[in-house]
């Protein structure tokens, strides 16, 4: 996989667990 594909995937699913976090608080 392509080093900047596999960043900006890591960047989505932070943020869907961030927003998930947020939603469970």
């Amino acid at each position: 996989d392509d080093p900047t594909d596999v960043k900006a995937r890591l960047l989505v699913w932070a943020h869907a667990v961030a927003s998930t976090a947020r939603l469970c608080n």
